[in-house]
């Protein structure tokens, strides 16, 4: 079956962690005597059954096996599960290993969310102030920052790809290469993940219907779902206004105190008491600025900007590295406090490499070390 099911090492990755799908394809067509692939999970989607209904069909399909296709069925029938739904499952599966044409096409995956529609006022700003190359970067990053924030954030972030643009309108033979990094980077510096975020996450209608549907609930069904949360006293302090967040990080005494509430929660959401509770932290969004992880973050941000763009003047492929690091910083806890701190210390390195020839080079061979490990 040609759909992927990602492995915890691959989603929990640094950067892109996906075993690449077309060489395992690859290597089992010139090993198979006859190769047959479909997406088989898609086709047990739309019958409604179990994807091994559906290998079965692909197996009767291909007939390696001296068996009749009514000897599967009868088996099928024998288990007495969802029996009209895998039989359904079987024969569009048998038909389309052995070339016949299915019933009917399998339907296409829908994007989870909906493209939100973004202000004319911002996407005049793309067409007028960004080079061609990096418009769809910037859009895709608006409507990015809408969904975490608001317009006025958005707006912060086409301010700060400003003086990027104006560096490579003086180097027009380099593409635009550094404005294209940075709009990158920066709009995933500035929605990154708090507990404000994920908790607004968890509450979202459009998860509710992922759920429900992947546990195929009917109509009235109710469903339990358990949400394990563990924050750290810097994620608990990080969502607390600024000044009250670092008063108890520099505390000793309180920094023990929150720590009792760092062991593993259970969050029923299907509760109301648990869907209330994340809905009131997600609510917290219209003060996110205020917050201490919120300016921390933006701190950093602006020092990572400040560093491209000193380097852009001594050293252009050196300073889209720098930019290119900003992968590093990702997701939350403990992933995020290792990639931050490689993060930190490639930008301390840029400094004993500036002026050599391979410095660019050296960069991206230490950013994939460090993605690796």
């Amino acid at each position: 079956s040609t759909h992927r099911a990602y492995t915890i090492s691959e989603k929990s990755h640094a950067a892109d962690g996906r075993a690449n799908s077309q060489r395992i394809l690859d290597e089992a067509r010139s090993q198979a005597k006859r190769f047959v692939s479909l997406d088989m999970a898609a086709i047990a989607e739309q019958h409604g059954a179990v994807i091994s209904a559906v290998i079965l069909g692909a197996i009767a399909g291909a007939a390696g096996l001296p068996f009749s296709r009514d000897a599967y069925r009868a088996a099928i029938r024998a288990g007495g599960i969802a029996v009209e739904r895998n039989l359904a499952a079987f024969d569009d599966g048998a038909r389309r290993s052995s070339g016949e044409s299915p019933d009917r096409a399998v339907p296409a995956v829908a994007n989870d969310v909906a493209p939100s529609a973004v202000p004319t006022g911002l996407l005049s700003r793309v067409e007028v102030e960004l080079p061609v190359s990096v418009r769809a970067v910037a859009t895709d990053a608006i409507v990015r920052l809408l969904d975490y924030q608001d317009e006025a954030h958005a707006h912060t972030y086409l301010d700060a790809l400003r003086r990027f643009t104006a560096i490579d309108a003086a180097r027009p033979a380099e593409g635009a290469r550094l404005t294209a990094a940075v709009a990158r980077g920066l709009a995933l510096w500035m929605s990154f993940e708090d507990t404000i975020r994920v908790a607004d996450l968890k509450t979202r209608a459009d998860r509710q219907r992922r759920v429900r549907a992947s546990a195929r609930a009917k109509p009235g069904q109710l469903v339990r779902v358990t949400e394990f949360m563990k924050p750290r006293v810097e994620e608990i302090c990080g969502t607390m206004p600024a000044g009250l967040g670092r008063r108890l990080l520099a505390s000793p005494l309180a920094v023990r105190c929150l720590g009792y509430l760092t062991d593993g929660r259970e969050i029923h959401t299907s509760k109301v008491s648990g869907y209330v509770l994340l809905r009131l932290i997600s609510g917290l969004r219209r003060w996110r600025r205020g917050t201490l992880r919120f300016q921390q973050e933006a701190a950093r941000a602006a020092h990572w900007l400040d560093q491209v763009a000193l380097y852009a003047q001594r050293d252009y492929a050196l300073a889209v590295e720098l930019a290119e690091n900003q992968v590093l910083v990702r997701g939350y806890g403990d992933t995020y406090e290792r990639g931050l701190r490689n993060f930190e210390r490639l930008c301390e390195a840029a400094e004993g490499l500036a002026g050599r020839p391979d410095a660019a080079s050296e960069m991206a061979r230490r950013r994939g070390l460090a993605l690796a490990s």
